[in-house]
């Protein structure tokens, strides 16, 4: 039984590593990191909630995000 929740963990562990790798190769565009894993767009939300990922806007100098969106409008993820 032990074996096997050391699996169950490291399998977590790897999906949420390939999920973190899937949105920053999508600039954080959750739709694109859906299709980039093969998930659809309700299983890959699910997911994020489960493991507790946020997508977050990082600003760059010029005040625009790494999705291409400026941050002075309201609105947000």
């Amino acid at each position: 039984m032990n074996t096997e929740m050391a699996l169950k963990e490291k399998v977590e562990e790897l999906e949420k590593s390939e999920i973190r790798n899937a949105l920053k190769e999508a600039k954080w565009v959750k739709s694109r990191a859906a299709r980039m894993l093969g998930l659809s767009e309700r299983m890959f939300n699910y997911r994020l909630k489960k493991y507790g990922i946020r997508i977050r806007k990082e600003v760059a100098e010029d005040g625009i995000d790494e999705r291409g969106e400026g941050t002075g409008s309201g609105g947000g993820l």
